[in-house]
């Protein structure tokens, strides 16, 4: 068997699928923006169902109107479809919050933390993080070049080496899955849903009532930050387990 054919086809076909998954990501902000639009418009068509329909619609109409304020040349790249939908919601909203200060005060809440809520979606849509999944496949490699330097390898090294092949053949097809989702109408409003849901918790938690805005911006600014950091030091983690069993060190973050 020629180990290192192996290993330099399953290195390859990685590097190509995630070259794919990179060209995704660049249309991943726009996305982004479809499934609050496509939310935003899923509560205004079943408003009349709850008694906290306007509640619902607000949310999502604050956070769009948060983004708005921060990403203006994206909001033009819009489809011409997807921004009459956005001008729709946002005389929707304009109209509940003219004469109701709960209302308003909900639609300044959601479009304060536009950003956190953003986050919370890109991490929804990512669980299966690119990085993750890049930390993992290095690590099946370093196991795989480990076998294939030895001098005598035997039936059992071998049935690993197979093991590790497929393995890391089922990585490169959950990143291909996931790059397939992307395009899914279901998937974009299930994670705005999230996004929204967990900031509406925090909202709940943080107990903004006393609170300025310049306060709630710093909140939640912080918040962002906390999340960022917890997540490079679980990545960090995953890139130390992969290097660590060989002085091969494999930069996963270049």
């Amino acid at each position: 068997m020629n180990y290192n054919k192996y290993i330099q086809y399953l290195e390859s076909t990685f590097e190509k699928s995630f070259a794919f998954s990179q060209t995704v990501a660049l249309k991943r902000d726009s996305k982004l923006l479809e499934g609050f639009i496509y939310k935003a418009e899923e509560e205004i068509s079943f408003n009349d169902f709850y008694s906290n329909g306007n509640e619902n619609i607000l949310k999502y109409a604050g956070i769009l109107a948060g983004l708005a304020e921060k990403n203006a040349p994206l909001f033009k790249k819009l489809p011409t479809e997807l921004n009459c939908k956005l001008q729709d919601i946002e005389q929707i909203a304009n109209n509940l919050i003219a004469d109701d200060e709960e209302h308003k005060r909900l639609y300044e809440v959601f479009k304060l933390g536009a950003e956190f809520c953003l986050y919370i979606y890109i991490d929804e849509m990512y669980r299966y993080n690119r990085l993750d999944n890049r930390a993992k496949f290095q690590n099946i490699l370093t196991k795989a070049k480990k076998i294939a330097e030895l001098d005598k390898i035997t039936a059992k090294h071998e049935f690993e080496f197979k093991k590790l092949i497929e393995q890391g053949e089922a990585l490169i097809e959950s990143t291909k899955s996931l790059d397939k989702k992307l395009e899914s109408k279901n998937f974009l409003k299930r994670n705005a849903f999230y996004a929204a849901k967990n900031f509406y918790w925090s909202h709940e938690k943080g107990s903004f009532d006393d609170m300025s805005n310049l306060e709630i911006k710093s909140y939640y600014f912080r918040k962002v930050k906390e999340e960022i950091k917890m997540k490079h030091q679980l990545l960090q983690s995953e890139f130390l387990k992969a290097s660590s069993s060989s002085n091969d060190k494999i930069k996963i973050f270049s």
